[in-house]
């Protein structure tokens, strides 16, 4: 068609040519005009944007993760034909790519999606590897392109046991000479709480375990009856999770073997085989106090992970090659001016719940990397922080209660500058009085007793409003819908044991800000909303926004100090359009209080 078209001008052009010619044959002045063509041949123009999604969409491929590379050719020239898109380079070691070679056409102004899937077996290295990438089409308008990205190890688990706690004092046991102490003596029934620690870096996957004895006169006792071995399974243990298997047992007044500990084993196996316990002897010695169980501070190795990105590049035209991969790395903290000369935070993650409540993702990291800004950035020196299974009703007293908490005995009225972050559920609750309360929800807490078991907003805002310091800044990373933190792979659950209780801060009972200018709260959603989790980063999307901004994205005006009212305005507008993205829910951080003051500064 093109062809024809332009065949058509060329003989209107002649024509018009040879008229003109013999018009103006008489002066010797030869003069033609030529015609806009309606339409000219252009050739292609291809334009390449690279993704990369993997399954828990951190943008890493780490080993058995399967992914695939997005890639989105455009076209902005004339139509491209016989288009090949193919991977060059031979595939690193543990890497799989499922097919190399794709062919497709893409016409004028418009685009194409390819994907070529990608996986990673158990032995792929923690290394930067890189696909090459060749574009070819029929006129020979071709594209080279390298993208690098970032492969990671396998993690091992390691299965350690910890040490054993005897009880024999309770339901089912029975003490020597109805004389509890803790110690296993003959004839005794007593309760054996064995401690196993994952000490490696990686999840331990299906956890099995067979605890045996190989001495007749050591008995193992289930529910019914004597047994030659007990087994369970403990699921997954998570890097430094920490888990108790409670069995009991009886030695009988036959057992007269010197040994150092009774012959009681355990055999401990997960699905990968990494640092399983084979035939394991448990420290139960006889007559004496078992040593305590000794449990080890692991900290993960995925982390570091996090500052990665999916990097493209080529070897033509580099304004033609584009990767979506923008997740900023939050567990770094930049240094920043110590303003607060006298000055206390407290940081809570309350991730996990002892009562089977479903998690909050990210919790405990949220408030490691919050810790990490406090400290650095704000310049913050007494920092207490709490996380996981330390989160107790009580710990949460310890610290904050205006009567006897640390707070009361290092805030200097008119001096201190207090700062409570906290990241974790939240649970609403309307008393029978009419009062509207929201409660913290910590490790020890059940939501069948939230008022009693959990940790109440209007109390903390009123012990902190009485601590009268120059300032109290509450940060809360939690929601108030009776819903769990949900994620792009989190489902959100129900954790609330009053169904359509909402409470926004408004309505509390106790609301200091409205008559202390220093008093001020910011928390990550509205009351009826769900306040989401970003995978990408693994931590809280309020959090995750709230680092950025405090690494200076928040300093609007470019001014080097970064004001609480700048930094809440840049967290609301983000977190409002990201959470629009993530299932497609609504979030919409709060803030009350007055915001004009200096957060930071950042060098």
């Amino acid at each position: 068609m093109r062809k024809a078209f332009l065949l058509l001008g060329l003989t209107l052009m002649a024509t018009r040519f040879v008229m003109a010619s013999a018009q103006s044959a008489n002066s010797g002045i030869i003069t033609f005009s030529l015609d806009q063509v309606s339409e000219l041949f252009m050739p292609p123009e291809l334009y390449i944007d690279v993704d990369f999604i993997d399954e828990n969409s951190n943008r890493i491929l780490e080993a058995l993760e399967s992914g695939v590379f997005r890639l989105t050719l455009s076209n902005r020239g004339g139509n491209a034909d016989n288009v090949s898109v193919a991977i060059l380079n031979p595939m690193s070691k543990g890497l799989m790519l499922e097919k190399r070679i794709i062919n497709t056409s893409v016409k004028s102004n418009e685009e194409t999606v390819i994907d070529f899937p990608i996986s990673a077996t158990i032995d792929v290295p923690t290394d930067s590897a890189k696909l090459d990438i060749k574009v070819s089409e029929a006129l020979g308008y071709d594209l080279n392109a390298t993208v690098g990205f970032t492969t990671y190890e396998f993690l091992k688990s390691k299965i350690e046991l910890q040490g054993v706690t005897i009880i024999d004092a309770g339901v089912g046991l029975r003490p020597l000479n109805n004389n509890p102490d803790g110690k296993v003596q003959k004839s005794e029934v007593v309760r054996a709480n064995v401690t196993l620690q994952n000490t490696g870096v990686g999840v331990a996957s299906n956890v099995k375990y067979t605890i045996t004895s190989s001495d007749p006169n050591v008995r193992l006792l289930s529910e019914t009856g004597m047994e030659e071995r007990l087994e369970g399974n403990l699921n997954d243990m998570l890097s430094g999770e920490v888990r108790e298997i409670s069995f009991r047992l009886s030695a009988n007044n036959n057992y007269n073997s010197t040994a150092a500990y009774l012959p009681v084993y355990i055999t401990v196996k997960e699905e990968h085989s990494f640092g399983d316990l084979a035939s394991t002897n448990i420290p139960i010695p006889l007559g004496k106090t078992p040593d305590k169980p000794r449990i080890l501070d692991i900290k993960g190795e995925t982390d570091k992970l996090l500052a990665q990105q999916i990097k493209v590049s080529s070897s033509s035209d580099p304004g033609r090659f584009t990767s979506n991969q923008k997740i900023r790395d939050i567990s770094i903290a930049p240094a920043g001016e110590p303003i607060y000369k006298d000055a206390v935070a407290i940081v809570i993650g309350a991730e996990k719940n002892s009562y089977g409540v479903a998690p909050a993702p990210y919790a405990a990291r949220d408030a490691e990397v919050m810790a990490g800004y406090f400290r650095n950035s704000l310049g913050i020196e007494d920092i207490k922080v709490l996380t996981n299974n330390d989160v107790t009703k009580n710990s949460l007293s310890d610290l904050l209660d205006s009567r006897y908490g640390y707070l009361s005995r290092v805030v200097k009225p008119g001096e201190t500058d207090v700062f409570v972050y906290y990241s974790g559920h939240g649970i609403p609750d309307a008393g029978t009085d009419g009062s509207q309360d929201i409660f913290l929800f910590p490790y020890d807490a059940m939501k069948e007793l939230v008022a009693e078991r959990g940790y109440s907003l209007n109390k903390l805002y009123a012990d902190l409003n009485s601590l009268n310091a120059r300032s109290v800044t509450v940060i809360l990373d939690a929601c108030f819908s009776g819903s769990s933190r949900q994620t792009v792979t989190i489902e959100s659950e129900n954790i609330s044991n009053e169904k359509g209780v909402r409470i926004s801060m408004p309505q509390m009972t106790n609301r200091p800000w409205d008559s202390n200018p220093n008093f001020r709260v910011f928390t990550s959603s509205a009351g009826d909303q769900t306040s989401l989790g970003y995978d990408q980063s693994q931590s809280g999307l309020f959090t995750y926004y709230l680092a950025t901004g405090l690494q200076g994205d928040a300093d609007s005006n470019k001014d080097g100090s970064i004001q609480f009212s700048e930094l809440v305005d840049f967290v609301t507008n983000n977190v409002s359009n990201e959470s629009r993205k993530i299932r497609g829910g609504a979030q919409n951080p709060q803030f009350f209080g007055n915001g004009n003051f200096t957060i930071a500064r950042i060098k």
